[in-house]
């Protein structure tokens, strides 16, 4: 039998819905993208201008200046660290240390005592300026933002750019907010709704990976702002029948904005887990699909992608809030 199993599926959607799927072996799928060319260049490029990171730890001042930007944030908007933060920096633009913060803001220095002379060091090399004010401030706009666990910076220093990279928590087997869900989705999906053909590729890949190795699979969704398109990737991770743990691709998220992610539960019912709810807590899109067919030969995508067994959902402000897949996709599943 061909590795591609899905051969066949024209008769579940119609020839229109047809023109738009990926007819290529499904272990593929993960890997097609409209800007392929540029993604491999990106992965072919050193990790020299990724190992400064911006975290809990702080970060040399001397990395940080007026000009300084935060590059990907997901409204595309390229915020200016200095006209965020204007007191953390000096006349000249340079970050103030926080030994020279404090001083400017009237703290009482640290003693000459040699037993602090490392806290002094630390201080005077440190900017004032840290990764959790940056967060704390892009979350006032979006709530993409408000996880401290999820969120993470790094530090371009060529570009003299911030990027935000989003990590993804194990996966495993609605209030109302004011905001109405189409304004909450048009800040998730800049391009609007996803093509149905991402997620008939994602159930594929997801099916194939059971069948073939009875373990979960996690796959991203990006947008590239250049070409107002998605694509979907498929991280590093470490899976297992019941559970999946993705590592967040740093190299994506530097160039494209993180849309959201989606994981298959197989044969198991699509419903959150508690693992789900505590790894799925920034304002981006979250799906799963499951009750899938045990046996392959029984395998229906027109099945799979019916309401009850494919869900999505965002979280924001605390809450979490589901959508139907006709909010999220070009195509009414409902319906057919």
């Amino acid at each position: 039998m061909s590795k591609n199993v899905f051969d066949k599926v024209n008769s579940l959607f119609g020839e229109d819905v047809m023109k738009k799927l990926e007819k290529v072996p499904v272990e593929k799928v993960y890997n097609h993208a409209k800007t392929e060319h540029q993604i491999k260049k990106i992965m072919s490029q050193t990790n020299e201008k990724l190992q400064v990171v911006f975290g809990d730890k702080g970060i040399n001042r001397k990395y940080l200046n007026n000009k300084t930007i935060i590059g990907n944030a997901r409204n595309q908007i390229n915020y200016v660290l200095a006209e965020m933060f204007p007191s953390y920096f000096d006349e000249n633009g340079n970050a103030l240390s926080r030994a020279d913060f404090n001083i400017k803001n009237g703290a009482v220095p640290l003693s000459n005592d040699s037993s602090q002379k490392s806290s002094e060091d630390k201080d005077t090399r440190l900017a004032a300026l840290t990764s959790e004010m940056v967060r704390c401030a892009l979350a006032k706009d979006d709530p993409a933002y408000a996880s401290k666990a999820l969120v993470n910076f790094i530090l371009d220093r060529k570009a003299n750019m911030l990027m935000i990279v989003i990590s993804a928590g194990t996966k495993g087997a609605e209030t109302q907010l004011g905001k109405q869900k189409k304004e909450i989705l048009s800040q998730i999906l800049p391009a609007g709704k996803l093509p149905i053909n991402i997620l008939a590729g994602m159930v594929k890949v997801g099916a194939r990976m059971f069948y073939d190795n009875q373990k979960e699979v996690q796959l991203d969704i990006y947008y590239d702002k250049a070409s107002k398109s998605y694509f979907v990737d498929k991280p590093e991770q470490a899976a297992s029948l019941t559970s999946v743990s993705p590592v967040a691709n740093i190299l994506l998220q530097t160039k494209y904005q993180f849309v959201g992610s989606w994981h298959c539960h197989h044969i198991f019912k699509p419903l959150p887990s508690g693992i789900d709810d505590c790894s799925e807590t920034t304002a981006h899109l979250y799906g799963r699909t499951g009750n899938i067919s045990i046996h392959e030969v029984d395998f229906s995508l027109t099945k799979a992608l019916l309401p009850e067994n494919t869900m999505f959902r965002t979280y924001v402000y605390g809450n979490f809030i589901d959508f139907k897949l006709s909010e999220v996709f070009n195509y009414d599943i409902s319906d057919k």
